[in-house]
């Protein structure tokens, strides 16, 4: 072989070696840009799934305040109801409810005594 030649020879070594490389970083790239569109796609859906999941929380906590609202609506109601049944009492004296039920039960049972009454 001459010295051209050899030379010559040397110089396309690099070259292949080069393109080698350039083709092996395309892929490489090619490989990252499709991992990271699948990681992508997987983060979206993440996302629309913790959103669904939290608009159903929110509509099961709405429904709950809802129904803690009506309740709280009952029991006002209740509360007033029995602070008129107190007022009531108050209005009309002592218990009449002891003497009614000393005569009516027999007395060895203690079925309403004296110490029922609550003043308040």
């Amino acid at each position: 072989m001459d010295v051209n030649h050899q030379h010559r020879h040397q110089l396309q070594q690099p070259a292949a070696a080069d393109a080698t490389r350039a083709a092996s970083v395309n892929a490489d790239d090619a490989d990252k840009r499709s991992k990271n569109r699948s990681a992508a796609r997987r983060c979206r859906q993440n996302r629309l799934e913790r959103q669904r999941a939290m608009r159903e929380q929110v509509a099961q906590v709405g429904a709950e305040n809802e129904r803690l609202r009506a309740k709280i609506v009952r029991l006002r109601g209740r509360v007033d109801q029995l602070h008129g049944v107190l007022s009531e009492h108050r209005v009309h004296g002592p218990c009449r409810l002891n003497s009614i039920a000393a005569s009516a039960a027999p007395s060895s049972l203690g079925v309403i005594s004296s110490t029922t009454h609550m003043d308040f």
